[in-house]
C-alpha cells in the first residue's frame, strides 16, 4: 500500500510540476473552454518573440462564437517586422479525414497565418514595424451581438501598423473556411495613412466608440522636405485587395492646409514653390506682389507636379525663381511657369517674403 501511495504522490508531483512551468503558456481555458494541454513554446518557431507580455489574445471573427487565439510576434530570424497567426482549436488534424470527430473538446491547435503569408492578398508584407493596433469590426453593425465576451469580435479583423508614430501599414482579415483559413488585404505606404483626404492625422481608435469598417485610405507620401509637401494617394479596398490610385493623386502640404483651431496655415511660406502651391489651393491674392487679373484661382486646383527650383541670385538684391507646375482647375489641365521674387525684410522684426510676380503657360 505504501508503494502505491508513493507512486501516486510522485505522479501528482510530476503533473503539478508541468502545470506550474506551463502556467503562463496555457491560456486556453478562457471563455468556458476546457484547457488544452499544449505548450506554446513547442508549436511556434523559435525565432518568434511574443509581442504581448500575455502571449495570446482572444479573437472571434470566424462566426462560430468560440474564441480563437491570436499570437502577435517579432520575427527575430527575419527583418524584425511584426507578424501574426491565429491558432484555432479543432477536433481533428487539418486535411486528415481519417480521424473521426469525437464528441469531446477540441484536441488539435491549427495555426492560420495572417501576415507574413504566401497566399494571394497576404504575400505583400507584414502587420507593422514598431507597433500595431487591433480592432474587430462588423461590416454590418446590426450584426454585432449584445454583451461583451472579452474577445476581439467581428467579421473583420483590422490592424494599424505603426512606423515612427505614423500608420504606415493597414491590413484587414476575414474568415474563409477551415481549409483556406483567413483571407487578407494589405495597404503599405512609405509615408503614412489617414482616413481623410484633407486631414493627414489618423483619428484615435477609441475603445468607447463603435469601430468603423475601413475600406478607403489616403496615403500621405513626403516629396519635398523644404516645403513639406506630400503626394496624396487614395487606396480603396476592391474585393480582396487594396488598390492605390496613383493616376489621380495630387500634391498637398504634409501637415494639411488648415488647422481647425488656428485657421489658415502657411500664411507666408519660406520657399517659392510652397507659395505657388498655397495660392493654387486658396487663391489668396496677398501671395502676389501685385495681383494679376489675367490669372485667378476660381476653385482649389488639383496640383499634379511642382518643381523645386534653385534659389538664384539674379538680380542680387532680389533673387527670382521660376516654378513649373502641372495642375487641373475647372476640369482643365494646365502646364505653367510661375515667377516668384524674394522680398527683403523691411525691419529688424521682419523676415524674407516670397511673392508671385507672374504666371504664363509653358
Amino acid at each position: 500500500m505504501r508503494i502505491i501511495i508513493g507512486i501516486i504522490a510522485i505522479v501528482v508531483a510530476i503533473a503539478l510540476f508541468f502545470l506550474f512551468i506551463n502556467r503562463d503558456i496555457l491560456p486556453f481555458g478562457n471563455q468556458g473552454q476546457v484547457p488544452l494541454q499544449i505548450d506554446l513554446q513547442t508549436i511556434k518557431p523559435t525565432t518568434w518573440k511574443p509581442f504581448y507580455d500575455e502571449g495570446l489574445k482572444n479573437v472571434d471573427i470566424d462566426g462560430d462564437d468560440v474564441a480563437e487565439w491570436l499570437f502577435i510576434y517579432y520575427n527575430q530570424g527575419d527583418t524584425g517586422h511584426i507578424g501574426g497567426v491565429i491558432y484555432d482549436a479543432q477536433n481533428r488534424p487539418q486535411v486528415d479525414n481519417s480521424v473521426a470527430i469525437p464528441q469531446q473538446t477540441s484536441a488539435y491547435l491549427i495555426p492560420y497565418p495572417l501576415m507574413p503569408d504566401y497566399s494571394p492578398g497576404k504575400n505583400q508584407g507584414y502587420l507593422g514595424d514598431d507597433d500595431i493596433q487591433i480592432q474587430g469590426v462588423y461590416t454590418d453593425p446590426a450584426r454585432k451581438p449584445e454583451g461583451d465576451s472579452g474577445a476581439i469580435k467581428g467579421d473583420r479583423l483590422q490592424f494599424r501598423g505603426i512606423h515612427r508614430g505614423k500608420t504606415s501599414y493597414f491590413s484587414t482579415f476575414w474568415w474563409i473556411d477551415q481549409q483556406s483559413g483567413y483571407g487578407g488585404a494589405l495597404a503599405y505606404t512609405p509615408g503614412w495613412f489617414s482616413t481623410s483626404r484633407d486631414d493627414p492625422n489618423w483619428p484615435n481608435w477609441d475603445s468607447n466608440s463603435e469601430p468603423t469598417y475601413v475600406t478607403t485610405l489616403w496615403a500621405w507620401e513626403p516629396q519635398m522636405d523644404r516645403s513639406n509637401t506630400c503626394r496624396r494617394v487614395q487606396w480603396q479596398l476592391e474585393g480582396v485587395r487594396f488598390v492605390a490610385d496613383y493616376a489621380n493623386s495630387d500634391l498637398m502640404f504634409c501637415s494639411g492646409f488648415t488647422d481647425p483651431n488656428n485657421g489658415l496655415l502657411l500664411t507666408d511660406p519660406a520657399f517659392p514653390e510652397a507659395q505657388v502651391l498655397a495660392y493654387l489651393i486658396d487663391g489668396n491674392t496677398n501671395r502676389w506682389k501685385a495681383p494679376d487679373a489675367a490669372f485667378q484661382v476660381s476653385a482649389p486646383a488639383t496640383v499634379l507636379r511642382i518643381s523645386e527650383p534653385e534659389i538664384t541670385d539674379q538680380p542680387a538684391d532680389q533673387p527670382v525663381s521660376t516654378v513649373d507646375v502641372d495642375f487641373i482647375m475647372d476640369n482643365v489641365e494646365r502646364h505653367m511657369v510661375w515667377t516668384v521674387a524674394m522680398q527683403s525684410p523691411t525691419s529688424i522684426n521682419d523676415t524674407v517674403h516670397w511673392r508671385i510676380t507672374g504666371a504664363r503657360d509653358r
